[in-house]
């Protein structure tokens, strides 16, 4: 599946949708192919390219000072300047 979220990224597009597209179905239906069919062949090319030029990191909201509680009605914890240089303690 990581390689069909890569190929995703990777290739912005129809191209990208199509190739993600194959490889979750590939993935699941758990069918073993031999290693010359055209899935594990593109598997193997898209782990390769992940390899070379891996994507950047998903963007994360942990930098902001507020942090929805799950399953609250619209609560938020919020951090301090003290709380932040607790946390980045080692």
């Amino acid at each position: 599946m990581a390689a069909a979220r890569y190929a995703g990224h990777a290739y912005p597009g129809p191209i990208g949708e199509v190739l993600s597209r194959e490889l979750r179905n590939y993935a699941e239906d758990g069918e073993q192919l031999p290693p010359h069919a055209s899935a594990p062949r593109l598997i193997s090319a898209v782990q390769r390219q992940q390899a070379r030029n891996p994507l950047p990191p998903a963007p994360s909201y942990a930098h902001l000072p507020a942090q929805y509680i799950p399953g609250s009605a619209l609560r938020w914890r919020y951090r301090t300047a003290d709380s932040n240089e607790n946390t980045h303690r080692a």
